[in-house]
């Protein structure tokens, strides 16, 4: 097992400051600006803002965003801008979560305008974008956000 397999396992765990160290060794093995590397940095950015590390996170996060920006609608990109949302909302910037959780919207309305057979269980769009709402309501704190992107 590699060490981004590793850290996966450690942040479906939540067990941040483990997959945090895992991360940094799997980022400085990659090509700086890679896909590879944007993944393992984005992945790094997550455990760094749920650590409460959200200055050194942000940077990562918005940079990786950039890099995956050329395969917008990818697996890759959604998970970037879901760990945007993720950051600005655990941050208190819900305006700022809402600016990004809007393009997972308009991903979402394109993907369901164009059918396709390719698109793996993993890759499917969930209402709110964020698998990450309040545990056991079966929301998201987004719910309501797409109304409110289309006015």
């Amino acid at each position: 097992m590699d060490l981004l397999e590793c850290a996966a396992r450690s942040i479906a765990k939540g067990q941040w400051p483990e997959a945090a160290a895992l991360l940094e060794q799997a980022c400085a093995r990659e090509q700086r600006g890679s896909d590879a590397w944007a993944v393992c940095t984005s992945m790094l950015g997550e455990c760094l803002t749920r650590l409460g590390r959200f200055e050194e996170a942000q940077p990562l996060l918005e940079g990786t965003h950039a890099v995956l920006e050329r395969e917008q609608g990818s697996s890759a990109w959604r998970e970037s801008v879901r760990r945007l949302v993720d950051h600005w909302q655990l941050r208190g910037f819900l305006e700022r979560a809402a600016d990004f959780h809007v393009l997972l919207v308009m991903d979402d309305r394109k993907r369901a305008a164009t059918p396709t057979t390719t698109r793996t269980h993993s890759e499917e769009a969930t209402p709110s974008g964020n698998q990450q709402g309040n545990p056991g309501s079966g929301k998201s704190w987004l719910d309501g956000w797409s109304e409110v992107s289309e006015q």
